[in-house]
């Protein structure tokens, strides 16, 4: 999971969506509070985030419980909002893509060339097997 949550989306499509609504699931399980940052400053955290993308699993596993603990709390904080935001981004980008592919199969029909019309006394002779006397 950590190196799932380290990952930055694909790109736009919905397989980079559903990652991203997995991955903000997974941190939503984790059961953070919500007011796990309020009494750090946003720099600390961000050190600490930073920090915690730096390094290893197994060196993350080297260092004291509250140092871990601390670390995978922040990096988790801020990639939740960080996954909010992207997934956003992805479903804005999704809905521009999916509006223009439609925008060219219109323009694409509409710019087609009309399908040729037989004329009706041709129709009407070829339904009821008349014969047109010259």
């Amino acid at each position: 999971m950590l190196a799932a949550l380290k990952r930055d989306p694909g790109a736009v499509g919905l397989d980079s969506l559903l990652t991203e609504i997995t991955k903000l699931n997974d941190v939503r399980k984790l059961g953070l509070p919500d007011g796990l940052v309020t009494d750090c400053s946003e720099k600390l955290v961000a050190v600490w985030r930073a920090q915690a993308i730096k390094m290893y699993p197994s060196d993350l596993r080297d260092t004291s419980d509250d140092v871990r603990i601390t670390l995978l709390a922040a990096l988790c904080w801020s990639r939740q909002a960080e996954i909010t935001d992207a997934l956003v981004d992805l479903l804005v980008a999704l809905v521009h893509k999916i509006n223009a592919r439609a925008e060219r199969r219109v323009e694409k029909q509409l710019t087609a060339e009309p399908p040729a019309t037989k004329c009706p006394w041709t129709v009407w002779c070829a339904r009821t097997g008349a014969r047109r006397s010259r």
